[in-house]
């Protein structure tokens, strides 16, 4: 495990990142709770939008974290009247805010090291790759 500190410039870009997935996250929650609002149609465009939606929860949060969260997401968007529940938001703050060190941490470790570290992690923590 890395102990140097992280610079400033790593700092900012995790934050960055994380106000980015914030504000996409709200965007597709919003995208999702519109068909709700749309009387005989709405519940036809959810067949449509779960899957977008669960592949899209994939892609941005990945892991063991996203294939659950898209697995989710798809499942909301597919059962009826549970467009209200915002799958993506939740999502966030379980990643940010409930595994927040966690993810700062291993953020901070895959761009310090990128050739140290592999592509999947164990128990959510990056694992080194012996040489």
């Amino acid at each position: 495990m890395n102990t140097l500190a992280p610079t400033p410039e790593l700092i900012a870009k995790f934050k960055k990142k994380k106000n980015t997935l914030l504000i996409v996250s709200i965007v597709l929650d919003i995208i999702g709770v519109l068909t709700y609002f749309m009387p005989a149609i709405g519940e036809s465009l959810d067949v449509a939008w779960a899957p977008i939606a669960g592949f899209a929860m994939y892609i941005l949060y990945g892991g063991y974290l996203g294939v659950f969260g898209g697995v989710f997401v798809f499942m909301e968007e597919m059962l009826p009247f549970t467009d209200f529940i915002p799958g993506f938001l939740i999502m966030w703050l379980v990643k940010f805010v409930v595994l927040g060190k966690r993810t700062e941490r291993q953020f901070y470790e895959e761009k310090m090291n990128p050739k140290q570290v592999e592509s999947h992690t164990e128990e959510g923590v990056a694992v080194p790759v012996e040489d």
